[in-house]
């Protein structure tokens, strides 16, 4: 089964994949949230699997990430950090550098992303443009990863 990871607008989010039953966060209620975030998504053929929803902060010139979930049966296939690189070439392909933040909601994804190489402050969690470039090479093939297959 083929893997694919792609941006989507909210609408397109909205009308194509959503509901989903395997998802503990209600998305419809993170979009009102951030109606200026963006989306990648995580599709196993054409089943939702992962998505990630972040905003370009350009004051700061750094990637916030809201949230980013995996569908559960879907876990430790690495899904979630191909998301996380979505968003670091993001970073980069708008001259943010690589920076990357975000918050964790639940406790022990810590470890995660530590893991994948950022810097964890309680649930403060900061990529580098080290770590960011670092995932992009350890995941992608040819450094840039929008819309390719994995």
């Amino acid at each position: 089964m083929e893997m694919t990871y792609q941006r989507v607008t909210q609408a397109e989010f909205l009308a194509k994949y959503w509901p989903e039953i395997n998802f503990q966060f209600n998305w419809a209620n993170l979009l009102q949230m951030y109606p200026n975030g963006q989306l990648f998504i995580a599709l196993l053929e054409t089943r939702l699997v992962g998505v990630i929803l972040f905003e370009r902060i350009f004051s700061n010139e750094f990637d916030r990430i809201h949230n980013v979930e995996v569908a559960s049966q879907m876990r430790q296939r690495h899904i979630g950090a191909h998301l996380i690189v979505q968003v670091a070439q993001d970073s980069f392909d708008h001259a943010f550098a690589g920076f990357v933040q975000l918050t964790t909601k639940t406790n022990g994804t810590e470890k995660f992303y530590a893991r994948l190489g950022g810097i964890v402050d309680h649930q403060n969690v900061i990529f580098y443009p080290d770590a960011s470039m670092a995932l992009i090479k350890r995941y992608l093939s040819g450094g840039n990863c929008h819309d390719q297959s994995k």
